[in-house]
């Protein structure tokens, strides 16, 4: 059972002050205090959210080295927001390579389609044109990066990435095994909500989710609260249909991790944030091993 854990970037660079960065580690005075508690809960991999393209590595490396060294797994949630197509990927994503040797490993890497307020783009050739371009450069030198491309919310803005089918639609296309799915449950929760997808009868036996399934290799996983807004803790199903989207991804033979993508700015004050993470990570514990009980 491999369980993943997104912290914000700003806990993670070594320029800013420690007293800054509580609000992103649940209040421990330190990032390393914070990983040991996420780790002691059961996690095992920890997702940087988001590596920004004009990023510096020198920043993060220290982070990422004491991540390493306790034996975590690393993810990162990339970008291409400030990309130009036909560019190279060295060129567009500058802090990305000496990431990529310096983990000398293979890499999950969730990203957002690109996006924008033309009515009219075509952001979903745009979104391909670059994956197809950064998957080859990459992967040719062996870096073992595995791209997955996350389902959004529906907002104000073009994006051809903002329900399943529409990512479902990019990935099928490109067809390649270094460019999978991101399953965002929470935003794909906060559409059914939202009246912008439509629910199905019942979600394990959806003929798109479990074709959707089929090409997932991450997940961001978070609550609604009732104001429903997103990245929340879970605590039972109405925060999140939890146990059908484990089950369907139990189902398709999911291998990957089960990330939690959780906003800990957005919690009252009041809230004892490290209670409910771990809360949080039980209840996704529980509800992925009473699924892989019930699929064997």
């Amino acid at each position: 059972m491999k369980i993943g854990m997104s912290i914000q970037q700003e806990a993670l660079q070594s320029s800013i002050p420690a007293e800054q960065k509580q609000v992103y580690t649940a209040g421990f005075p330190s990032l390393d205090l914070y990983v040991d508690y996420l780790q002691s809960l059961g996690v095992s991999s920890i997702e940087v959210r988001i590596y920004k393209q004009t990023a510096s590595y020198e920043d993060y490396h220290e982070a990422l080295a004491m991540i390493q060294s306790k034996g975590l797994n690393i993810t990162i949630h990339g970008e291409l927001s400030h990309t130009i197509v036909g560019s190279q990927v060295y060129t567009d994503y500058p802090p990305l390579l000496p990431l990529l040797e310096n983990l000398n490993k293979p890499i999950t890497m969730p990203i957002h389609a690109s996006q924008g307020d033309e009515r009219n783009g075509n952001y979903a050739a745009r979104t391909a044109q670059i994956l197809h371009r950064w998957a080859n450069e990459l992967n040719s030198r062996t870096y073992q990066l595995q791209f997955a491309l996350e389902n959004n919310r529906v907002k104000e803005v073009t994006d051809p990435g903002n329900t399943l089918n529409g990512v479902l639609e990019m990935v099928e296309a490109l067809n390649r095994p270094d460019v999978g799915i991101c399953w965002d449950m929470g935003h794909y929760f906060s559409n059914l909500l939202n009246g912008k997808e439509n629910a199905p009868a019942i979600f394990e036996e959806d003929p798109l989710l479990n074709r959707f399934c089929k090409r997932v290799v991450h997940t961001h996983i978070h609550g609604i609260n009732l104001a429903r807004t997103t990245h929340f803790p879970i605590q039972n199903e109405k925060n999140l249909p939890l146990q059908s989207f484990v089950q369907l991804l139990e189902q398709n033979r999911y291998k990957g991790i089960y990330n939690l993508e959780l906003s800990l700015e957005r919690w009252p004050q009041e809230d004892n944030a490290p209670e409910l993470i771990a809360e949080t990570v039980n209840y996704l514990q529980r509800t992925i091993a009473s699924c892989r009980k019930g699929t064997r």
